[in-house]
């Protein structure tokens, strides 16, 4: 008998969470259908070296990649080094690359967390620059931001250009992505419409 109601219990306790996990998928697809998208991305922060830090330095560059992520994802972590080479190889083409941590809100983050970040970032030598999340990027990707990562291509001024990537992507897939801009955009087309870059990621300009 009490077999009999142990197992009903759990068979109970499996139904609540199916249907919970139903729910929540439902809203959380509404969300999505729903949802305005990314349109610039704007902070003023600091990076996880205590370093001040706004969205002037997407300035710098003619676009930068933003890669959204978390210390608790392990595919985001995994992706960092092939996100350090794109850094490395086309730095030279004024393409900058900058990591938001999502899981280190700039007023409430636990010092655990940032311990961590630190050590991924060392380990994985990493020198691109990896921001808090402060409180305007927060309050301006709620209701829009909802996988990690995501990795968004911006302008020199923070708005948004190309596709949103809400997954993790290959380096040659990001490198495609990349080329597409390169010789999409007006200011490169001139300069750098004989980039070419090879299945490895090393780029030349062909003469």
């Amino acid at each position: 008998m009490i077999f009999k109601i142990i197992f009903i219990g759990i068979l109970l306790l499996i139904g609540f969470i199916i249907l919970s996990l139903i729910v929540f998928n439902k809203d959380v697809e509404k969300k999505m259908q729903n949802r305005e998208n990314i349109e610039y991305i704007k902070f003023s922060s600091k990076t996880i070296f205590n370093k001040d830090i706004d969205s002037s330095i997407f300035s710098q560059n003619k676009f930068t990649m933003v890669n959204i992520w978390g210390t608790y994802c392990s595919s985001c972590v995994k992706e960092l080094p092939d996100l350090q080479e794109i850094y490395d190889e086309f730095k030279s083409y004024n393409v900058g690359v900058l990591g938001i941590v999502s899981d280190l809100k700039i007023d409430s983050y636990k010092e655990k967390d940032l311990k961590k970040a630190i050590t991924i970032i060392e380990e994985n030598n990493i020198n691109y620059p990896n921001v808090f999340a402060d409180s305007t990027f927060v309050e301006y990707a709620t209701g829009k931001l909802f996988v990690i990562p995501t990795t968004v291509f911006v302008d020199n001024k923070g708005n948004v250009i190309g596709e949103i990537i809400e997954s993790v992507c290959s380096k040659e897939e990001y490198i495609d992505i990349i080329k597409n801009i390169l010789a999409n955009n007006t200011d490169f087309k001139v300069k750098y419409n004989n980039l070419s870059c090879s299945i490895d990621g090393k780029c030349e300009i062909k003469r």
